[in-house]
């Protein structure tokens, strides 16, 4: 399976300021019409790189298992200092949550 290419420092950044987002106790997602690209962001609070590096990792692979590709949007994964603690379980369904949320601000917006 080919690594997916994550957003340039550019888009990132613009996904950031104009980004449709929703927060949860441990994450927040960001989303914003384009290509397809995920970008996670994870805080230095969270310990050494190889600790930020496990969060981000889990952060991918429950994105790709719980909503599968979005070739419509960019997306950016910023983890809460809180992740480590949750598993991995809990983590899909804060996913879901999250991805939900945009969905309906989407429908409310269209109307």
């Amino acid at each position: 399976m080919a690594r997916q290419k994550g957003p340039s420092k550019q888009r990132f950044e613009k996904i950031f300021t104009e980004g449709m987002r929703a927060s949860g106790p441990n994450l927040r997602v960001l989303r914003l019409p384009g290509t397809g690209f995920v970008g996670v962001a994870t805080p230095k609070k969270l310990g050494a790189r190889p600790r930020r590096n496990h969060q981000r990792r889990r952060l991918q692979v429950g994105f790709t298992q719980e909503i599968g590709p979005q070739p419509t949007w960019d997306v950016v994964l910023i983890a809460g200092s809180s992740l480590p603690g949750i598993s991995f379980i809990d983590l899909r369904e804060e996913l879901r949550l999250r991805w939900s949320e945009l969905e309906d601000r989407c429908v409310v917006r269209s109307e």
